[in-house]
């Protein structure tokens, strides 16, 4: 059985050492066959960029022969060695715009000095990238292969502090722009990413950069397809099957739910996550390994910075050019969401000409939402998810008076010191707290009816819960509001027990009171 090729990103590697690599060879060379050279494909952090940029650098320097048995080497690919240039941005570790500068400098020194080429007298780390490009072109009589890793991730290591930001951004403007000027000595130029920054920001000079990010035909290029899983790593789901005790096509089913739902693009075959399949394959325990390595912290920070409304996150309607750039002074929380792969697209509305996006899967769903509550409040981990256990095991139970009491208490828990505005953070926790509880009870909110809107809407199997949430009002006064409005009407039909909630935000208590009346039972 093949290895298992956990945060391996050599391709030179995989044969000698047995991994196991699904191949994509046939894409990548339908990609740098065609006509242009200067490509950028933005995915989640994880998804297997690195090992794309490996893949393309041994392919660029004719090494035939890790590529026997793949795709490509059944094309007439020629095979033809040429100088590569393999920056990887996110070996830069720094605190200061002067630390970032000197690294950046070190590293062009370094590359160079793999072709026995010497560019420390030159002044500028934008003159010796400019220069080594063009000694490598004549010394080799070859056009050069640029392939450059995480070109954002140094600013996004930073996206908290403005001005680092925009220094940041200055120097990488100015370290892209050689890409532009150097063309002619160039064969490809392919840039990898999270996130897409304007043209007019970072790649001011690259007018002719082709985003494949949302291209149809790469849309499986990174991530794994469901045939693929069960082609290549057939050996690794008939173990799983044996632990578990369980068949691999509900062992596929569970990866489905847990791992897939990734697109690209609207009209696009879904991929996994290809590191939580490696891990869950390896450990054959379902678990959040994705989002484990690397909580987005600055995410969270974006999100309580900017007073993003947390309830919108799901269901949301973007144009494609939303999705695609934002510039350092404006960034859109939603944009960053897709980009990053906190969300993705799940849907088209052909009349609206409107994206869909929501959580692809539930390791995401899951550890995100626990994050945001944990953030927001100053919990621990372990805190909450005891807390939702209890919640949960209340409401399925219809003891409201117990579902309240934990609300009453965690809320009374969370330290005063926390600064938010007051009627946004109530809101934003309560929300928080019902999308904590998992597939069987679904909140809605800002639910349309033919008058109005609902607060909230919390279902159950055999109950529905309207929610009318005010601030430094009575309970009844909510309840009054949900029967004169009859935002209930619309469920009436559906055969469960209708309560009505009148909820109330109390400002100096720091926590809620409620009102409860039932509507009806059937």
């Amino acid at each position: 059985m093949k290895r298992l090729p956990i945060g391996r990103s050599g391709f030179e590697n995989f044969k000698s050492e047995n991994y196991v690599y699904v191949d994509k060879t046939a894409l990548i060379h339908d990609l740098i066959t065609k006509d242009g050279g200067c490509y950028f494909m933005s995915r989640p952090r994880r998804f297997g960029k690195s090992l794309l940029c490996t893949t393309l650098e041994n392919i660029f320097l004719g090494n035939k022969d890790y590529f026997e048995g793949l795709a490509i080497s059944k094309t007439n690919w020629d095979w033809q060695k040429h100088p590569v240039l393999y920056i990887n941005m996110s070996s830069f570790m720094f605190q200061s715009i002067e630390e970032f500068s000197r690294k950046l400098n070190d590293y062009v020194d370094e590359l160079a000095s793999r072709y026995d080429i010497d560019t420390s007298h030159f002044f500028g780390v934008d003159t010796k990238f400019r220069r080594l490009i063009q000694l490598l072109f004549d010394t080799t009589k070859q056009p050069v292969a640029i392939l450059i890793d995480e070109y954002d991730y140094p600013l996004l290591s930073h996206i908290g502090n403005k001005e680092l930001l925009i220094e940041i951004r200055e120097i990488l403007k100015t370290f892209y722009t050689v890409l532009k000027t150097q063309e002619r000595f160039l064969r490809i130029t392919f840039i990898t990413g999270v996130s897409k920054f304007s043209k007019t920001s970072i790649f001011s000079g690259l007018n002719n950069l082709d985003d494949i990010s949302m291209d149809m035909r790469y849309a499986t290029l990174l991530g794994y397809t469901k045939e693929e899983i069960k082609t290549y790593f057939a050996d690794h789901l008939e173990n799983a099957s044996k632990v578990l005790n369980s068949t691999k096509e509900k062992i596929v089913d569970e990866l489905t739910l847990w791992y897939d739902g990734y697109a690209f693009c609207h009209n696009s075959e879904k991929v996994y996550n290809p590191f939580s399949v490696l891990k869950f394959l390896a450990t054959t325990e379902f678990d959040n390994y994705w989002y484990e390595t690397g909580t987005p912290t600055f995410l969270l920070e974006l999100i309580k910075k900017y007073d993003y409304p947390i309830e919108s996150f799901e269901h949301i309607y973007m144009a494609k050019d939303e999705l695609g750039v934002f510039d350092i002074e404006l960034i859109p929380l939603k944009t960053l969401l897709f980009q990053t792969g906190y969300l993705t697209i799940t849907g088209y509305d052909k009349q609206l000409g409107l994206h869909i996006l929501d959580f692809p899967n539930q390791e995401v769903k899951r550890s995100f939402i626990r994050s945001l509550m944990q953030h927001l409040t100053k919990k621990d981990g372990a805190d909450v998810i005891t807390f939702a256990a209890n919640l949960k095991k209340s409401l399925l139970n219809y003891d409201l008076d117990l579902f309240f009491k934990y609300i009453r208490i965690f809320f009374a828990s969370i330290p005063y010191t926390i600064h938010v505005r007051i009627e946004k953070f109530y809101q934003a926790i309560f929300y928080v707290m019902i999308k904590m509880l998992g597939a069987e009870i679904e909140i809605t909110v800002e639910d349309a009816t033919n008058i109005g809107r609902i607060d909230a809407v919390i279902q159950t199997d055999k109950h529905t819960y309207i929610i009318e949430c005010k601030v430094d009002e009575s309970p009844v006064v909510a309840i009054a509001q949900i029967e004169q409005t009859k935002y209930y009407e619309k469920f009436m039909m559906a055969g469960k027990e209708i309560v009505l909630i009148g909820l109330s935000f109390d400002t100096k208590e720091r926590n809620v009171v409620h009102q409860v009346k039932v509507l009806h039972d059937t």
